[in-house]
This record gives structure tokens, C-alpha cells and sequence, in this order.
């Protein structure tokens, strides 16, 4: 007997195939199918099994119909609760309870025609957070469910559905609904408290949805629900500030500890020599630390953090996150805090110097420093000053030390860059210095410059080369202000070899020069 209390008959073989690709149909509440014809033979035992479950409709309460024809061959429709006696050949009543868990795996519930009035259930929530490590399960277990597949890997026809094609490709929830969600998460956040996650606080702070959801648990937290969160993740403070979720629950946690748990977090971190420096140059690790160190407050808690950096200066300097920590450092802290660090940059000055990061990180820590602590950074700079000169990276730090127009700084750049401007004025990088000289420097070292630009038997080479010319063309404008024998000595030079200029691709920059500049030079017949 079936649940209608009508003999059950057992069902052929292709009806049971019939059922199970029914159990991967995209049903709606209120099927509205085109009118149907008499065409549905029963005649035929092997009519296409696709067009037959087609046919299917399914009524408000959730019962089964199936068409038939009346008298005039007009396809109506009957429930199945009223009778089975129009049921085309091989089909008997589907189990809507079964149809809903192969709704469930064969991901039809992302069809938003299984409607929201009858299975409104079998739809997640948008507050229910997602573990891709945890395997399918929940409420729509089914042991005979095919293997999870992924969005987009076409599949065949199988027993427990329509191929992958006849499903909508915005099935948004294709992939989610292969993974199981915890019992407790399964209600709206709003109702679940920090108490409630006890023992889940590293898994949550690890997800995407679970980050998010702490961070906004953590706002107004109490101190007992504080001191719980912060005694899960103590432990774990390291791994998560490099996690690209966990890092986001760190920084809200330091938000909002205490000074002694502050303190203690500061101690974990440092409690391997080089695990700060590690954190600060991964990508997330970098922003967690730089807010770390925004609530560093006390002498104690600055002393633990610039300590553990000193120990990677260099590191932290050359590397494009380990940077952006410098930085705040020597913008945020005072001299004598960072000191201990200063003087690691100062005792590696060459190495940092040389580096696309490193070089702006020492022009910085340049900027921010004072009386001897400077003197200690720019030491090495004027020792290293010829070598620096001629490096893609080190010749911009060189020009920031001239920038800074200490007199004292600036001669003694000059006594180390002495006889060799003119194979400066010949390189890429070493033109830039010597251009610097020329702008920064007094009348009476501008003269000295010019003076051996000019002796050198090897002048002339400078305006017809590709960097040199730039050396001359700056060397003339900035000798017009100064003594007149030598901007003279420069025309002199240039007139010697005005043909050949006219002809040449770089000479004939430094005949524009003239041409720029007829009303303030005395080379007016160029």
C-alpha cells in the first residue's frame, strides 16, 4: 500500500531512472509550462525520459501533478493525491521529501524558482559562514550523492541528474553548497555571542566571513569576553598577523587589549630572534605591525619592538613591505628610541644605500635625524660617495646629502668626488651627481668644478656625449651668475667646436642652449 492507501505496484525498471533525473530537474513553485498537446503517447514504453519529467508540475502544496487529456485532447492537469489512474506509462509518484535532498547535492537550490514559499529552507542563510576543509553534510547528507565538482568541469549524464548544461550558470551557490557549516553558525550572527565561539576563535579568525564577523564582535567587547578572545590567541598572534584574514582580527585586538596584554603580545612576538622581522616583510604581516605600532604606547613596549627590529635593519630597509615599518618607525617615534636603529642603518649604509627600497628608507631616516645621529648615517654616505655616484641607487642618496646644503656635509662630498668629474659627467647616474654639485654648491666651488671640467684634456668628449652634454649645458647656465672667466672658459671651449657640434645628435643640444639663451651669452654669431 502507498501513501495514498491505493495497491502499490512495482514500478518498471525505467521508472526508477525516471526518478532519479527527476531528483535533478530545476523545479519552480508554479510551473508554467506551454500548453501541452496530446503528443504524450503512452503507446510508446520508451518515450525520451527528459521530455516526460518535463512535463512534471508541481502544485502550491507541494504535491505532485501529472498532465493528462480530457475527452477534447486538451492537457490538463490532476493532483496525485486525487488519483493515478492518468499517469502516463511507467510513471508513478515521486517522493518530495527524496526530491528535496537531490535537490540539495545536485545544487538546484541555487535556482531561485525553488522558491522561497516551499523550500525556502533548503536555502542558506546569508549569515551562515562556509569551511571548504569541512566535506559535504548538514541537513541534506545523502550517502548515494555523487562526489563533489567543480563550477564550470562538464560532467555526463548520470543517474542522479540533468548534465551540467541544462543547470543555469548562475548557479551561485554551486560550490558553496559542498561544504558543510557548523551547527552553531547556523543562525544569524546577531543571536550568536562572543561566548558562544569559545574554543572556534583561531578557525574564525582564519576565515573571510569568520574575521569579519569577529572584528564586529569585538567592537564593545567586555573585559570578560576580551580576556577570553585574547587567551585563544595569544598563541597565535604570530601565524595570524601573516594570515590575509587573521591579520585584520590582530589588529582589531590590539585595538582593544590592555596594556599588560599588549606588553605580553610584544613578548611572543620577539621571542624568537628574527620572528618580528619575518612578519614585517610579508605583505599582510607589514600593515599588522605597523598598527601594532600604533598602540605602542610605553617605554617598555617601544624598547621590545625597536630591539627586535635593530636585529634586521638592513632586511626591513631593502625589502618593499619591510620598508613601509621603517618608515613609521622614524616618523612616529623619537630619536631616542629609534637610536639602537639608526645606527644598524648607519653600520650597513652601503648595502641599503644600493637598493631600490633602500635607498629611499636612508634618505628618510636622513631627513628625521639629528646632531650626531645624522652625522652617523651621512658618515658612510661622503666615504662611499665616488662608488655611490655611479650606482642606479646610490647616486640619489648622494644628491640628497648635497640637498641638505650642510656646508661641512657638502665639502667634504666634493673633496671626495674631486678629480673625477669629468668621467662622472660621462655616466648615466654620475651625471645626476655632478649636475647636483653644479646647482647646490657655493660660487667658489662651483668655480673649482668648472675649472677642472675645462682643464681636462678630455673636455671636449663631454659635448658630443650623451650624458656629458647635459653637464655642459648646466655648467652654463650656472657660470652665467658666477665669475666671467668661467663662463668664457666655457664658450671658448664650445666655439673651438661649434662645426661639429652642428652635425652631431648630442652636440647639437648645446648649440639649442645658445639659441635659448642669445640675450645673457656672449655667443650670439651661433
Amino acid at each position: 500500500m502507498d501513501q495514498f492507501g491505493d495497491q502499490k505496484q512495482e514500478a518498471p525498471a525505467h521508472t526508477e531512472r525516471l526518478q532519479d533525473r527527476a531528483a535533478g530537474f530545476p523545479c519552480e513553485n508554479h510551473f508554467q509550462f506551454n500548453h501541452f498537446t496530446s503528443a504524450m503517447q503512452t503507446s510508446t514504453p520508451y518515450e525520451d525520459l527528459i521530455t516526460t519529467i518535463s512535463r512534471l508540475r508541481l502544485s502550491s502544496n507541494s504535491q505532485t501533478s501529472y498532465p493528462y487529456s480530457d475527452s477534447n485532447g486538451d492537457a490538463l492537469f490532476r493532483s496525485v493525491s486525487g488519483s493515478q489512474q492518468h499517469l502516463p506509462r511507467g510513471c508513478s509518484p515521486i517522493d518530495m521529501g527524496d526530491f528535496g535532498h537531490r535537490m540539495a547535492f545536485d545544487g538546484i537550490r541555487g535556482h531561485a524558482p525553488v522558491g522561497s514559499e516551499d523550500y525556502g529552507h533548503m536555502l542558506p542563510s546569508s549569515d551562515v559562514f562556509s569551511y571548504p576543509s569541512q566535506h559535504i553534510g548538514g541537513p541534506f547528507n545523502n550517502g548515494n550523492a555523487s562526489p563533489p565538482r567543480s563550477r564550470g568541469t562538464p560532467r555526463q549524464e548520470s543517474l542522479q541528474g540533468f548534465p551540467n548544461r541544462l543547470l543555469s550558470k548562475n548557479n551561485k551557490f554551486a560550490n558553496s553548497n559542498r561544504t558543510k557549516t557548523s551547527h552553531w553558525l547556523q543562525e544569524p550572527s546577531n543571536y550568536l555571542s562572543v561566548k558562544d565561539l569559545k574554543g572556534k576563535i583561531v578557525t574564525l579568525a582564519k576565515d573571510q566571513h569568520g574575521c569579519r564577523f569577529l572584528q564586529k564582535k569585538m567592537t564593545g567587547i567586555t573585559e570578560e569576553e576580551l580576556l577570553m578572545v585574547y587567551s585563544e590567541l595569544i598563541d597565535y598572534v604570530a601565524e595570524l598577523m601573516i594570515d590575509q584574514y587573521g591579520n585584520y582580527v590582530v589588529q582589531k585586538l590590539v585595538e582593544v587589549c590592555k596594556e599588560e596584554q599588549m606588553t605580553q603580545i610584544l613578548r611572543n612576538l620577539t621571542r624568537h630572534e628574527h620572528q618580528l622581522i619575518t612578519i614585517c616583510l610579508d605583505i599582510h604581516g607589514t600593515r599588522s605591525v605597523q598598527t601594532l605600532l600604533h598602540y605602542v604606547n610605553t617605554p617598555q613596549q617601544i624598547s621590545i619592538v625597536i630591539t627586535a627590529l635593530s636585529l634586521g635593519a638592513a632586511l626591513l630597509c631593502k625589502d618593499p613591505n619591510g620598508q613601509h615599518v621603517v618608515h613609521y618607525c622614524v616618523k612616529n617615534f623619537s630619536l631616542e628610541d629609534i637610536k639602537h636603529f639608526l645606527n644598524m642603518v648607519a653600520a650597513n649604509c652601503f648595502e641599503i644605500a644600493t637598493n631600490k627600497s633602500g635607498c629611499c628608507v636612508l634618505q628618510h631616516c636622513v631627513d628625521h635625524a639629528r646632531g650626531e645621529i645624522r652625522d652617523r648615517l651621512v658618515a658612510p654616505i661622503i666615504a662611499n660617495a665616488l662608488e655611490l655616484a655611479q650606482d642606479p641607487f646610490g647616486n640619489y642618496v648622494v644628491q640628497h646629502a648635497l640637498s641638505l646644503k650642510v656646508p661641512r656635509i657638502t665639502a667634504t662630498l666634493l673633496a671626495q668626488l674631486e678629480g673625477n668629474f669629468v668621467s662622472l659627467s660621462c655616466n648615466k647616474y654620475g651625471s645626476n651627481v655632478v649636475e647636483k654639485c653644479l646647482a647646490e654648491t657655493k660660487e667658489e666651488q662651483l668655480t673649482q668644478i668648472i675649472t677642472e671640467i675645462v682643464q681636462n684634456q678630455n673636455a671636449p668628449m663631454l659635448l658630443l656625449d650623451a650624458f656629458g652634454n647635459y653637464v655642459i649645458q648646466a655648467a652654463l647656465t650656472h657660470s652665467m651668475q658666477g665669475p666671467g672667466h668661467v663662463h668664457l672658459a666655457l664658450v671658448r671651449m664650445v666655439l673651438l667646436h661649434a662645426r661639429l657640434l652642428r652635425t652631431h645628435m648630442y652636440g647639437k643640444k648645446v648649440i639649442e642652449w645658445f639659441n635659448k639663451n642669445k640675450g645673457s651669452s656672449p655667443l650670439m654669431y651661433l
